[in-house]
């Protein structure tokens, strides 16, 4: 790709950005997660395994599996699942 392709390229983008046709980054779906002891809630699973220590397929399977994370020791959850757990006041 030329240079002057690419210029064109992102000079269209930005136009169409301004008229509304293309969605903004912060539009993207994220899954947030929620780490029941604490309560601390994260905005997905990249930024949950990043503070957490773990990797992206770590987190992963720490939501798929209903086990203490060695880590920490706290469970992880969808925030969709977490929200159906009943909760003991």
């Amino acid at each position: 790709m030329t240079p002057e392709y690419m210029q064109n390229r992102r000079e269209n983008m930005l136009r169409q950005h301004r008229l509304g046709l293309l969605p903004h980054d912060n539009t993207r779906n994220f899954k947030a997660v929620v780490e029941f002891e604490t309560g601390t809630v994260y905005p997905s699973i990249g930024h949950a395994a990043k503070a957490t220590g773990y990797t992206y397929g770590g987190m992963q399977f720490l939501l798929r599996k209903a086990h203490k994370a060695s880590k920490t020791g706290c469970h992880y959850f969808l925030k969709s699942v977490y929200d159906r757990i009943p909760h003991i006041v």
